[in-house]
């Protein structure tokens, strides 16, 4: 057989990967391989990605996506079909002859085929005739490129997949942080109607809140006004309470040098220094804590 030119034998790069070359081709084109780093790199790549597509996740294209390809592909004139003159009492090549009863006549199907020029085809027989090596190479070169698209996809897909890490927890409240702090003093208090309130103090953190549980609401145009006992300053505002039973509220202001934290019913809006003599709590830390 004559030998291809070189760039012949670069194309057959694709049917070599998947053993889709006959005997003498095969034996020139690796007589190729050997001194061709090209060809070499090539070949190991695709054979890289064969091996690797079994493994790969099945991947389906959506079915709308499924639906516009089979309808535009149904939409398509079948390709010319080129063959050799028939022999006497043989078919064209290109067409498949479905046997029916003597009856009916022959359905004759149309068959596409690339449009590559073809040898003159051999024929065996009425019914069989050999494709041309040509059509076998582009067939291999095209199901090789196909390999290695699908493996490069599927790869990147479980690669996304198995690297798809869960987002990052949020970061504690300050509440949380409070609570859960190494220092955390607590003082609560239960009042004679079964109400009961908790202050919870960090030093470290210079924050602290208090937790209420079935606190009744104020009286009519009132509120609940919270104050550090301050060593230094007096009674300092730490925030008006909002009328809920049940909750848990930040006091503003520095608690670490607060020797208590009071609870006085005050005019709606606050005020800026407690104005009546409605004490409701008083919860005195421990010096030693402070």
């Amino acid at each position: 057989m004559t030998n291809p030119a070189p760039a012949d034998v670069h194309a057959l790069v694709g049917a070599y990967a998947i053993d889709a070359l006959d005997g003498d081709e095969r034996t020139d084109f690796e007589a190729h391989l050997a001194a061709c780093g090209e060809c070499q790199a090539e070949v190991a790549s695709l054979r890289e990605a064969a091996s690797a597509l079994p493994a790969t996740t099945e991947l389906r294209a959506p079915a709308q996506v499924r639906a516009r390809l089979l309808a535009s592909l149904g939409a398509q004139d079948p390709a010319p079909v080129r063959t050799a003159a028939p022999a006497a009492g043989a078919r064209a090549a290109g067409t498949t002859v479905a046997s029916t009863p003597a009856a009916t006549a022959p359905v004759v199907q149309p068959v596409a085929t690339h449009e590559v020029p073809l040898p003159a085809a051999t024929a065996f027989g009425d019914d069989v005739v050999v494709l041309p090596k040509r059509k076998v190479r582009l067939a291999a070169l095209a199901v090789a490129a196909s390999i290695v698209a699908a493996a490069a996809v599927g790869s990147t897909i479980v690669d996304e997949l198995q690297h798809d890490d869960p987002p990052p927890a949020a970061a504690p409240s300050l509440a949380d942080r409070i609570l859960a702090a190494e220092d955390a003093e607590e003082v609560a208090i239960t009042f004679d109607d079964g109400a009961k309130a908790t202050v919870v103090r960090s030093s470290a953190l210079g924050r602290a809140l208090i937790v209420t549980e079935n606190m009744p609401a104020p009286p009519p145009d009132s509120v609940y006004q919270l104050w550090f006992e301050d060593k230094e300053e007096g009674m300092v505002s730490a925030g008006v309470m909002p009328t809920v039973s049940d909750q848990t509220f930040l006091l503003q202001g520095r608690a670490q040098d607060a020797n208590a934290v009071g609870i006085t019913v005050e005019p709606a809006g606050g005020s800026v220094l407690p104005s009546t003599q409605q004490t409701v709590a008083l919860f005195e830390f421990d010096p030693a804590g402070a």
